[in-house]
């Protein structure tokens, strides 16, 4: 599925599309990936673009698989389902990418000027910038540095939260997410709803742990 759908003016193929309702999906890559090949690390950001031309092709097959799943669309064949359907009925879908560097592809930087012309056209005058395009200037600079700094601190807190898995077997890692599970599962069961109902409920949040039947039973 995609993240969004935005109505904006874009280039496809060299050419303006015109203003149209454009489907959105939001990617992130890490420095381990194919991506970061030695010929795509010739091109200015050139991880982060050729990961963003696969965005279109894997939501088609990512729509034919829905279609032979849920539709009856019979497997390997040209059969066009509703779901695949109704993603062509959109220009091919966009990819905004942020790679491990925090650096981005061209599609951000215009959905960051199209976002900053529409906030500044609003908002120019009673701001107090001299013009429109500074105003403009000002919104895509606080946009791009906020964007940036999110996907970098995005990135640094998915290696935190993977540092538990290091050395780790799979077998290890599966056993600690069925019980990661259950204990969400009994975090909001009908034991810690009456828990919470009888006052307990502040510390059992204070603690980030689930409250078992003895304690509200306390």
């Amino acid at each position: 599925m995609p993240d969004a759908k935005l109505r904006i003016n874009l280039q496809l193929g060299g050419r303006s599309a015109g203003l149209r309702d454009f489907l959105f999906d939001t990617k992130c890559i890490h420095a381990g990936s194919s991506h970061y090949s030695r010929g795509a690390q010739r091109q200015p950001n050139g991880a982060v673009e050729r990961r963003a031309r696969a965005v279109h092709r894997e939501a088609e097959r990512t729509a034919r698989e829905k279609d032979v799943r849920y539709n009856g669309v019979p497997a390997g064949t040209d059969v066009v389902g509703p779901v695949l359907q109704q993603l062509r009925a959109f220009p091919p879908e966009q990819g905004a990418v942020w790679g491990a560097y925090a650096e981005c592809n061209a599609l951000v930087l215009t959905l960051a000027t199209e976002a900053a012309r529409r906030t500044a056209e609003g908002r120019w005058r009673a701001m107090g910038a001299r013009s429109l395009s500074e105003a403009m200037a000002y919104f895509k600079c606080l946009y791009l540095r906020r964007w940036g700094c999110e996907a970098a601190f995005a990135a640094a807190r998915m290696r935190v939260a993977r540092m538990p898995y290091v050395g780790r077997s799979r077998a290890e890692v599966e056993r600690g997410a069925r019980a990661a599970a259950a204990d969400e599962a009994a975090a909001f069961g009908a034991t810690a709803f009456e828990a919470d109902e009888a006052g307990y409920g502040v510390e059992r949040m204070a603690r980030g742990a689930p409250v078992t039947a003895a304690a509200a039973a306390v």
